[in-house]
């Protein structure tokens, strides 16, 4: 929504910027929100005791039409699986989130 605002006002200066955005913005308000702690390409979410809750692949920020405020972003979800305190299992949950915004006059 951030980065939709930003290319939002620029269009309406008469600047068309809505073929670019800033997904390092995105994923570092993702992180700074969701309270995750960056470990290679993956983002955790742990427990006050340390274990992981779940974590997510890092996200892919982008636009599904050129042009457009029309924004996807893409991640896969794991989660682990407990079993008497033991991790028996991991699922994966690809996940896609995508929000078109349209001018209303």
């Amino acid at each position: 929504m951030k980065n939709s605002i930003e290319i939002y006002d620029s269009i309406k200066q008469g600047n068309n910027d809505a073929d670019s955005m800033n997904a390092n913005v995105y994923i570092s308000d993702l992180s700074d929100f969701c309270t995750f702690v960056k470990i290679g390409n993956y983002y955790y979410h742990k427990d006050e005791s340390g274990r992981t809750e779940y974590y997510i692949s890092k996200p892919t920020v982008g636009f599904t039409e050129t042009g457009k405020l029309k924004l996807y972003v893409s991640y896969n979800l794991y989660i682990p699986i407990y079993f008497d305190n033991v991790r028996i299992k991991t699922a994966k949950i690809p996940i896609t989130v995508k929000i078109d915004l349209n001018e209303k006059f």
